[in-house]
């Protein structure tokens, strides 16, 4: 064997030694944290508030791979008095538990559902829209709070989910979704909320209003185009709103509708046009 080829095999058998080496260190680093993990399980069930509350900050400080054994805590009916510091723990990790508290926000333990749709509700990360949107047809209203908390918290990046949202067939979604858009005063909300006018259910319908109402200004045209709709609840409700602006645009279009075959859209149109100071001639 020349000397190039003893070179050759020296530096490959020092190399496959050293990651012999890395993977030994890395398979002991590997049992240490598991190890060093579950003692911080243990200490968090302890009796000793500050041993708890030292137990859930180092678990917060390991992050990830403590999020299984947390959770798996949550489950643990005989554990409830540790349920808190679980949280803590939980809460404290933040973004990198993301991805495993959005799979447990459909988990069948209704505790585990609450926590993290209550962590993931203070998020600011778009991915959690989706989920959120799902978790608002949870049988237990508390998540159903948390979830439109979450989505409402997150302003404009929710609307366009909203809107699609304003057409689930799950009227707790509809709810939700039709009473976050009241609070927003973004253009794109108009005509979804108006569509949502013919919604069967009365709080989609009552927050639909609201949200028009509380647009003014930019609502208006559009408010003015339903008033010929052969629907009559959007004619009503369109009038309804119309009836308590003050815009010289209204005043045509409120006269016109003095004619409609509902009493209750006349009633509205006239007492849009005496708010106007408008003379009325009834036909």
């Amino acid at each position: 064997m020349n000397q190039k080829k003893r070179k050759f095999y020296k530096i490959f058998k020092i190399t496959t030694i050293v990651l012999l080496l890395i993977m030994v260190i890395l398979s002991f680093a590997g049992c240490s944290k598991e190890s060093k993990i579950e003692k911080l399980i243990k200490d968090l069930k302890s009796e000793d508030a500050q041993v708890q509350d030292k137990a859930a900050e180092e678990l917060a400080k390991i992050g990830e791979p403590a999020l299984s054994a947390l959770i798996k805590v949550l489950k643990d009916k005989e554990e409830e008095n540790v349920y808190m510091y679980a949280e803590r723990a939980l809460d404290k990790i933040g973004e990198p538990a993301l991805e495993g508290l959005l799979k447990v926000l459909t988990d069948e333990n209704l505790n585990v559902r609450l926590v993290s749709s209550r962590i993931l509700s203070e998020t600011d990360d778009v991915r959690i829209i989706e989920p959120l949107i799902e978790a608002l047809k949870d049988e237990e209203s508390n998540v159903r709070m948390y979830a439109e908390r979450g989505l409402k918290n997150l302003g404009y990046s929710s609307i366009e989910a909203l809107i699609n949202a304003l057409r689930n067939e799950n009227e707790n979604v509809r709810i939700a979704s039709s009473r976050i858009l009241s609070e927003t005063d973004d253009v794109r909300i108009i005509e979804p909320l108006i569509e949502a006018l013919k919604d069967e259910n009365e709080k989609v319908h009552m927050y639909a209003q609201r949200g028009l109402f509380n647009i003014g200004e930019s609502a208006i045209d559009p408010l003015i185009a339903t008033l010929t709709d052969e629907n009559v609840n959007i004619r009503l409700s369109a009038i309804q709103i119309l009836s308590v602006i003050k815009d010289s645009r209204i005043i045509e279009p409120l006269k016109l509708a003095l004619k409609d075959e509902d009493s209750n859209v006349r009633m509205y149109a006239e007492r849009g046009l005496k708010n106007m100071g408008v003379a009325i001639t009834k036909p």
